[in-house]
């Protein structure tokens, strides 16, 4: 059985973790171009789902909105890039357990989640073939959830 993440679940689930995590909304943009945000300052966050549904969930954002959500998550600590990695990895573990459990209903089987990986610039799912990829404006910033299937979710490529 083919399943595939509505735009409107994913929209759903962005808004709620800014909506949650900053105090904001996150607002989908059909037109925002992905390559205009300079390979330097994207950051990538990536957790693996496997069971039912294998593939992975990908958030690209900047080093100046990890640092801001940094800033959110750990108040009244000096925020690093050490402790903004930390914080993108939270952010990348909380929209992949909210979307792994998007699957888990769909396909009406548990599914699991990898331990997230973070890194400077882009990563890809070799193999992988992507279901569904919304971009949203968070306050300036604008931030990337993308989710794929693959066979092998669980070698992430830098």
């Amino acid at each position: 059985m083919a399943v595939t993440p509505a735009e409107s679940d994913l929209q759903e689930i962005v808004d709620g973790v800014m909506s949650t995590l900053l105090q904001t909304h996150a607002v989908a943009q059909s037109r925002l171009d992905p390559s205009r945000m300079a390979a330097e300052s994207t950051w990538t966050g990536c957790v693996a789902i496997g069971g039912a549904f294998t593939g992975a969930v990908i958030v690209k954002c900047t080093r100046d909105f990890v640092h801001r959500i940094a800033e959110a998550m750990f108040t009244g600590e000096q925020v690093t890039d050490e402790l903004a990695r930390d914080a993108l990895a939270e952010l990348t573990n909380v929209m992949g357990g909210n979307i792994k459990s998007l699957f888990s209903a769909l396909t009406d089987s548990t599914c699991s989640l990898s331990l997230p990986a973070v890194s400077t610039g882009s990563l890809d799912i070799p193999g992988g073939s992507l279901l569904g990829e919304l971009w949203s404006v968070c306050n300036a910033d604008r931030i990337g959830v993308a989710v794929y299937r693959s066979r092998s979710a669980d070698t992430i490529r830098r």
